[in-house]
């Protein structure tokens, strides 16, 4: 199933998701992009992905929709940390200082434009999923 983008009329939240990754998964926008296209995606699922050494990529364009949540596509900015996993396949915050620091700004620049908008962990939005990423405002 192939998804369109379109333009967001509002945005209430900027949803920090792990890419579910190991630390030694060589991941980036490229593989991640290529990985979402094969599942039926029209490209990159989120905004924005940090990877390990505190890069930040863009992927879709901010005002567009993203695919990271079902039900807050059409109101959230998206960014995914590489990692998550650890190499027993369990939920792991293994989340690199320079990642950390590169969200606080990242969160702090799109705070600018969007003010109004929460910082939230994806298992905010679905409390059921084992997720190793939890941030506050």
């Amino acid at each position: 199933m192939l998804f369109t983008t379109k333009d967001r009329q509002q945005t209430d939240y900027i949803v920090v998701t792990p890419t579910n990754s190991t630390p030694s998964d060589d991941v980036d926008l490229i593989s991640l992009d290529r990985s979402h296209r094969q599942l039926g995606f029209i490209s990159f699922r989120y905004h924005y992905l940090i990877n390990r050494n505190g890069k930040i990529e863009q992927g879709r364009n901010n005002k567009t929709h993203g695919q990271g949540s079902k039900y807050y596509n059409d109101n959230s900015i998206f960014i995914a940390l590489v990692g998550g996993k650890s190499l027993d396949g369990t939920s792991e915050n293994n989340f690199t200082p320079e990642q950390l620091e590169s969200l606080e700004v990242l969160t702090n620049l799109l705070k600018e434009s969007y003010p109004t908008t929460q910082v939230i962990p994806s298992k905010q939005l679905h409390p059921e999923t084992l997720e190793s990423f939890n941030h506050a405002n």
